[in-house]
């Protein structure tokens, strides 16, 4: 499968940028109709991640999701 046919990007295989500051990240990537970008902080000693992503369509359209995981079984101690 070639990069940049329709195949390739329904099988979503895009360029991701990402910029790494301490415990946070930003994770971006763009396409022709669009992109998705991540804001993401690891806390709580490494045992949860938390996160803002943004999808943007090429028509102006946005949508925002707030989104927090957590390790199974690995509670921190406090």
């Amino acid at each position: 499968m070639k990069k940049g046919t329709p195949l390739a990007a329904m099988f979503g295989m895009w360029d991701l940028e990402a910029e790494q500051h301490g415990n946070k990240a930003i994770f971006n990537v763009v396409s022709k109709v669009g992109g998705v970008t991540s804001d993401v902080e690891l806390i709580d000693a490494g045992q949860t991640l938390k996160g803002t992503t943004v999808a943007r369509s090429g028509l102006g359209q946005k949508m925002t999701y707030s989104w927090r995981a957590e390790r199974l079984g690995c509670k921190a101690k406090s």
